[in-house]
C-alpha cells in the first residue's frame, strides 16, 4: 500500500450499493425465539474498479451482491448479514491477491 501513485501501482476503488437493513424486528424476535433462527436478512452490493496507477486506465471491474441467510449467526444484530458479506469479500480479495502474487513469483522464477 502506498500513499501516492507509483509506476507499478494499482488504484482500487470500492463502491457499496444496495445496502439493506433487515426489517420487521418485532416479528423476527418472535420467530427467533420459537425457531432458534432469524428470518431477518440484510443485503449489500459491492462494485470494484481496478485502475492502472500511472495511466488511469481501467484494468478491470467486478460486482457482487449478497443477501443474508435465515440462519443469521447473530439474530440480535441488525447488520450481521451485511457484516458477514463484508468479511467474506475481504477474505476473497486477500486470497485473490495472494494467488496473483504467488503466480507472478513463479513466472519470474522461470
Amino acid at each position: 500500500m502506498v500513499d501516492s501513485v507509483q509506476d507499478d501501482s494499482m488504484v482500487i476503488k470500492l463502491y457499496i450499493n444496495g445496502l439493506e437493513q433487515p426489517g420487521g424486528e418485532a416479528a423476527n424476535v418472535g420467530t427467533t425465539l420459537m425457531l432458534g433462527m432469524s428470518t431477518s436478512v440484510g443485503a449489500v452490493t459491492v462494485e470494484a474498479a481496478f485502475i492502472d496507477g500511472p495511466t488511469g486506465e481501467i484494468q478491470g471491474v467486478a460486482a457482487d451482491s449478497r443477501r443474508g441467510s435465515c440462519m443469521n449467526s447473530s439474530p440480535w444484530s441488525n447488520w450481521q448479514d451485511v457484516e458477514d458479506a463484508m468479511d467474506d469479500w475481504a477474505d476473497e480479495i486477500t486470497q485473490s491477491f495472494d494467488d496473483i502474487h504467488e503466480a507472478a513469483g513463479k513466472k519470474m522464477e522461470q
